[in-house]
């Protein structure tokens, strides 16, 4: 047999038969097959004269050379480094596109974060209803070269992973809103623009409170500092109004300047909301004394800054005026009236109108008012009395089984529950 060595041999005739090839290094691998008559000794009688055969095998040099070898290890290896190959490239693009949906999905929230602020959330809702189903023939040629597919692009690229999370295919639809929203309001080049034609978003809000709030001395402090010391008292006072204005479900209208503007009654109706403006104007009075003395020690020299407040109440018209930037504004005599009670007030005190004074009374807070001996001269308005709003001081006594405790001038904005033990003098 080829790449075998055989060796056979015989029951006679041995020197003949016996040439022994085989390599000795292969001796470990003999097989021996022999040939034989089994059955004829007894049929015959003639077994001593019968020849037997045997045949012994060894494996060569060429067949180990042949059959012996790591190729099926190498193959083996080979296919177990493409595969992680590719296991790995998947890996790596699962990496690159996780990663740019979080980017994404941040985005969105960013944005999101933005057009919140900017827009309450039942007039933010009509506007991308208002957007998302606005009439040709009002916007035929301002979206002319606006392309559906660009949206549908943003929207499929912020959604390659969206079967992994309900979530972020919310914020990815979110995403797909504000960019429409985005590029219908943006001016085209077309000269021929027309005004949408659907209807305004506009709603008329009779019981509302509007507070303007302006720090006294500004204008003479920012003319002697730098750009980065103006905005960071700004930043400063208007991060915590903005903190103040969240927990107290106050609605902030905007800035301008160093004019801090906030509403109550707005978008949520609500019966106090004279009394929920006044109680926000006392904390951001608070604030405002406290932000100022922390920059005094940081070398800002903001320790005779401070703020005046007015405060109006009556009916609003409010709503998201659109154009090539769309804002929400308010309109009415109620923001002249309350721009008044602030330009006309003083440093360090909340004015308000006879209007929301009333309501103070109506919601038994009597005791928070203070009437203005002199009547104020409002531009458009006349004559005006007004009452400055200040928390009621009260003494308070602790009592003891080890002996009593008095606290003078406590500012309260509320009422005050005394238990056993406590009394009010």
């Amino acid at each position: 047999m080829k790449k075998f060595i055989c060796q056979e041999g015989t029951n006679c005739c041995d020197s003949y038969l016996r040439q022994d090839l085989h390599d000795e290094n292969y001796d470990d691998f003999e097989r021996v097959f022999n040939a034989n008559l089994a059955g004829v000794d007894a049929a015959y009688a003639v077994a001593s004269n019968l020849i037997t055969y045997s045949l012994t095998m060894y494996p060569s040099q060429e067949f180990q050379n042949e059959y012996v070898t790591n190729k099926a290890a190498i193959y083996t290896a080979v296919v177990v480094l493409i595969f992680i190959c590719t296991a790995g490239l998947f890996l790596l693009y699962d990496y690159l596109v996780e990663n740019r949906q979080q980017k994404t999905v941040r985005l969105a929230r960013q944005t999101s974060n933005i057009v919140d602020s900017m827009f309450p959330a039942s007039f933010r809702d009509r506007l991308y209803k208002s957007t998302a189903g606005a009439s040709p023939a009002g916007l035929s040629r301002r979206s002319s070269n606006i392309s559906e597919a660009d949206s549908v692009n943003t929207f499929r690229a912020s959604n390659t992973k969206a079967s992994k999370s309900s979530k972020r295919m919310s914020v990815s639809k979110s995403l797909m809103q504000m960019d429409r929203f985005m590029k219908l309001n943006a001016r085209n080049s077309d000269p021929n623009l027309e005004l949408q034609e659907d209807e305004p978003i506009a709603d008329l809000f009779l019981d509302t409170s509007i507070m303007f709030s302006d720090i006294v001395g500004f204008t003479k402090w920012s003319s002697e500092r730098s750009p980065h010391e103006v905005f960071k008292l700004l930043e400063r006072l208007f991060w915590e109004f903005d903190d103040i204005a969240e927990r107290q479900n106050v609605f902030k209208l905007g800035t301008i300047g160093d004019c801090y503007i906030a509403v109550t009654g707005i978008p949520d109706p609500i019966d106090d909301h004279a009394t929920l403006l006044t109680q926000f104007a006392f904390e951001c009075r608070t604030k405002v004394r406290e932000v100022c003395s922390d920059l005094e020690a940081e070398g800002l020299d903001t320790a005779k800054l401070d703020m005046r407040f007015g405060i109006h109440s009556g009916a609003i018209t409010a709503g998201i005026l659109r154009g090539t930037k769309s804002r929400f504004e308010l309109f009415g005599d109620t923001i002249n009236t309350a721009s008044r009670m602030e330009s006309t007030g003083e440093s360090g005190k909340i004015q308000l109108s006879e209007e929301t004074a009333e309501l103070l009374r109506i919601d038994n807070k009597s005791s928070w008012l203070i009437k203005r001996e002199d009547k104020v001269t409002a531009k458009g308005k006349g004559t005006l009395q007004t009452w400055w709003a200040e928390p009621v001081e009260k003494r308070i006594s602790f009592h003891d089984s080890k002996g009593s405790l008095t606290v003078d001038n406590v500012q309260t904005l509320g009422e005050i529950d005394f238990e056993d033990g406590h009394e009010e003098e």
